[in-house]
């Protein structure tokens, strides 16, 4: 029989016991792993679905992604599948997952198949987990993804006491990957996260569940803080990671925990942060930031080594992060840091989108310190790729002109949204407010381009003219809608920029 354990297949079972002790030699996995991938194509009927599924998982334990095989596997389970255990199709798509091979039509199919509802029941808390963590780590979205979340979603309200943490944790995590963020789902995991006990958690479960309510925005405070209770005495076996998301979650979420934080600041003063990816440090001093926690010791111990990572790939929004955490912690500002960002963004300068260059630059008016572009090295504008500077012009007044100018160049390209618009005024204005006579040095492109963003919309105008005529002529009441079409107006000019 072609499934029986001699010729390739009992070979390539036998590569995977063996991987325990090490990987095999490549040359041998390769030829037996193309040598079963023809057997199975060649003789498909041959093979039981029980050994697919052993096949599945030895290429799984090998971390063996030969597309040859991986193909195959998928043709006999979509030839088969009515005879596959429904266990069997949670770990094949599982294994595919953590292979990182992405087969559509296959994952549809299961999708399609464990939807039915008569089958969603026969599955346990560790199948659904296996089976979401697939389509999650896939970001195989769809409908049939859609309706088989819903009906895990409904399996998992009957299985509740069942699912203890680590499940918990990699279903929230699947769900909120997949921006499925089911309330109820929310709802039930939540409640079967706190009726766990705290030992039964690695920390980074906790961390995990707690960044999947971030990224979903379902905020249960008391949830948050039970779960930041099953860290204490915990702390130091959190990865920066873990820290880094923990801090993020309560910061989105406006929640807090007092003795974790206090838990935390004790251990970012003590230990070396040069563990820390530069993401990772951006995010988490952000978020203690938006907290308001910490104080001159914290600030100093994370805006220090930021400063140290001169070397380093700086992504916007990392410049963006640690710009904002300074504007927010003003008292702590620190120079060093605040010049490297300065120059960082003068170099990436092209790449940074409209949401990115904006926050960056209110930042540096609100910090006022426009005029660290002065000390950047010239080559950093050139490397970004902004306007040359004129002789006669300032620092703080020419990195603000370039600003605007790209801003208006993006503009162009593609109309800002009315959010990205509001934020570009809120910079326009508070630019004007502290930096006034810089203002007036601007092109008179540059300041036209600044007055028309708050222009009323033509259709704002004819409509509050429309209302307008109508309470002229009629009732009373219409004519008080004449004079709150005139608030409005004023309202506008209130906010609007000066000539």
């Amino acid at each position: 029989a072609g499934g029986s354990r001699r010729g390739p297949f009992g070979d390539f079972l036998r590569l995977a016991d063996e991987a325990a002790e090490g990987r095999p030699p490549p040359a041998e996995l390769a030829s037996t792993g193309a040598a079963l991938a023809r057997k199975l194509r060649a003789e498909m009927t041959t093979f039981r679905a029980a050994d697919v599924a052993q096949i599945a998982a030895a290429a799984c334990r090998l971390n063996h992604r030969d597309p040859a095989l991986m193909e195959a596997i998928a043709a006999h389970v979509l030839r088969g599948m009515v005879a596959y255990p429904l266990f069997a199709l949670c770990n094949v798509a599982n294994c595919f997952a953590r292979l990182e091979y992405s087969h559509r039509g296959l994952m549809d199919a299961i999708a399609g198949f464990l939807a039915e509802p008569s089958r969603a029941e026969q599955l346990f808390t560790i199948d659904i987990a296996s089976l979401v963590f697939a389509f999650g780590q896939l970001g195989h979205s769809g409908p049939a993804t859609g309706a088989l979340l819903e009906t895990c979603a409904a399996r998992l309200q009957q299985l509740h006491h069942e699912i203890g943490g680590p499940n918990c944790a990699t279903i929230l995590n699947s769900y909120a990957r997949l921006s499925e963020c089911n309330p109820e789902l929310f709802k039930t995991l939540a409640r079967s996260a706190i009726e766990t006990r705290p030992e039964s958690f690695e920390v980074h479960h906790i961390s995990v569940i707690m960044n999947a309510f971030a990224k979903c925005s379902v905020r249960r405070p008391q949830t948050m803080h039970l779960l930041g209770g099953f860290l204490e005495g915990r702390i130091n076996e959190l990865s920066p990671q873990n820290v880094a998301n923990i801090a993020n979650a309560f910061a989105k979420l406006d929640c807090y925990n007092h003795e974790l934080f206090v838990s935390l600041q004790r251990r970012l003063v003590q230990e070396d942060l040069s563990a820390y990816k530069l993401y990772e440090l951006a995010i988490l001093t952000h978020s203690l930031a938006k907290l308001k926690f910490g104080g001159a010791a914290t600030y100093s111990a994370l805006f220090g080594e930021a400063a140290l990572r001169t070397t380093d790939r700086w992504e916007p929004q990392s410049v963006a992060q640690l710009l904002d955490a300074m504007r927010r912690k003003h008292v702590h500002l620190h120079e060093p840091l605040a010049e490297l960002l300065v120059e960082r963004f003068l170099r990436d300068f092209r790449k940074y989108a409209v949401h990115p260059l904006t926050q960056t630059a209110w930042c540096l008016v609100e910090l006022e310190v426009l005029d660290l572009a002065g000390r950047a090295p010239p080559e950093a504008a050139v490397e970004g790729g902004l306007p040359q500077r004129s002789e006669d012009e300032g620092a703080a007044l020419w990195l603000m002109r370039a600003v605007l100018e790209r801003m208006e160049e993006q503009n162009g390209e593609r109309a800002l949204t009315a959010t990205q618009q509001k934020y570009v005024q809120q910079l326009i204005r508070d630019y004007h407010y502290k930096h006034e006579v810089d203002y007036g040095l601007l092109p008179q492109r540059t300041k036209a381009f600044c007055k028309s963003l708050f222009d009323v919309p033509s259709s704002v105008v004819a409509s509050v003219a429309r209302k307008g005529g109508r309470g002229h002529g009629g009732r009373g009441q219409g004519g008080g809608g004449a004079g709150r079409g005139g608030d409005y107006g004023g309202g506008f000019g209130e906010v609007g920029l000066p000539a």
